[in-house]
């Protein structure tokens, strides 16, 4: 099977395959061509498993470290839940930021939407930023 063959039944770019395989995740070996490559079920099972990893957004090291755990008849689900938890925190944290950044913008359009500006003349480059600095301090 070649890579291009499993982009296609796995739904996985080819690029990504080969990172895969790169990573240790995979170990497919090559077969009569240079683009020919025998996939193992395990192959198979691991590739499947990369795929809903990176949904998740674990990198390609934690999955492959994920994946010899397994191999060497560990159960990682301790070690996933750990790497979830501080991705959950990491997530919450950047939201928490998005949502602030979200509301500076509602603000800063909503103000300049209102024209509220004592004297325009002191803005040297743009009074919708500038402005805003002004009332940011409140």
């Amino acid at each position: 099977m070649t890579f291009r063959e499993l982009s296609i039944a796995f739904h996985i770019p080819i690029k990504l395959i080969q990172q895969i395989a790169e990573a240790g995740i995979i170990a497919p070996t090559r077969q009569h061509s240079i683009d020919d490559w025998e996939c193992s079920n395990e192959d198979k099972k691991y590739l499947s498993f990369a795929k809903q990893a990176l949904k998740l957004d674990f990198t390609l090291n934690e999955i492959a470290m994920i994946v010899d755990a397994a191999r060497n008849g560990n159960k990682p689900c301790n070690h996933v839940r750990d790497l979830l938890l501080v991705k959950l925190e990491s997530t919450k944290a950047q939201l928490r930021k998005d949502l602030m950044l979200f509301e500076r913008l509602d603000k800063a359009l909503l103000l300049d939407e209102e024209g509220d500006y004592e004297d325009e003349s002191h803005y040297s480059v743009c009074k919708i930023i500038e402005h805003w600095a002004e009332i940011d301090c409140e």
